[in-house]
């Protein structure tokens, strides 16, 4: 047995901590000790130095890591596994330019595809992005204001509303598609017709979308179809309307008219 004359001087104690001002050994404190023999003494930066690593050659086990700056995983394929214990489990994994999300069964760390696909990875090469399934939104909203609208003008004149009370949400972005038909009473007209929203409540009228027709002949009836990505609209409720320019372009029961809106949400 050694017995030593170590004395420490302490200036509080904590249950379970020991907190010491110096530690003398036989009379002498530690870092002069230490300086004697290695010419050099433990500062607060050498213990901060030693507690920025952490390492184990075994599974660290712990409820709860606080990360104040950041945390890095290193590796040829580096992951980060969310364990669900009752429903399907996560993870992040990166490897050959691509962030994989990708997802297990029950309380696993094995991913597995979904009808044969990864739910979603990102190729960070090139900035494309490919999702396993549908992608929804509450803005991306498909609306059919018309279908196949017959004999429209049929009292005369060149504005009729063939659709009232369209909600557009959200951002207010959509790509419109219109298909039309119609015949001219006499030849060589350009005829078209044009599509414009109304807003329900402040009235004004803005122009969105024309079909354009040449004909050569009168009596004979064509189709037209167009489509535009509109951007410039704000939420609220319109009506829609369609304009022509000639009351010599004919739009009667063989013809007709269907509208498409696909609202996006970008």
């Amino acid at each position: 047995m050694i017995v030593s004359s170590d004395t420490f001087s302490i200036s509080t104690v904590v249950p379970g901590q020991i907190s010491c001002n110096t530690l003398l050994i036989d009379g002498v404190d530690i870092d002069t000790k230490i300086a004697n023999s290695t010419g050099s003494s433990i500062t607060q930066a050498d213990l901060d130095t030693k507690q920025n690593t952490l390492t184990s050659s075994s599974n660290i086990l712990t409820s709860r890591i606080d990360v104040s700056d950041k945390l890095v995983t290193t590796g040829t394929s580096p992951t980060l596994y969310l364990k669900d214990t009752d429903q399907r489990s996560g993870m992040i994994h990166m490897n050959s330019n691509r962030m994989y999300f990708l997802s297990g069964v029950t309380n696993s760390e094995t991913w597995t595809q979904i009808n044969s696909q990864w739910p979603l990875y990102l190729q960070t090469d090139t900035n494309q992005a490919l999702f396993g399934g549908n992608i929804t939104s509450p803005n991306w909203i498909r609306s059919t204001p018309v279908y196949r609208l017959t004999n429209q003008f049929p009292g005369g004149g060149n504005l009729v509303t063939i659709a009232s009370n369209i909600s557009i949400t959200g951002s207010g972005n959509f790509i419109m598609h219109f298909n039309c038909s119609g015949n001219a009473t006499q030849s060589g007209l350009n005829g078209i017709f044009e599509l414009r929203f109304r807003n329900n409540s402040s009235g004004t009228v803005t122009s969105l979308i024309e079909s354009t027709f040449y004909f050569n002949q009168s009596g004979v009836h064509q189709h037209w179809s167009i489509s535009r990505y509109i951007t410039f609209f704000s939420a609220g409720t319109y009506s829609l309307q369609l304009t022509r320019n000639s009351t010599a372009l004919s739009h009667d029961g063989n013809d007709y008219i269907t509208v498409v809106i696909d609202q996006t949400p970008f």
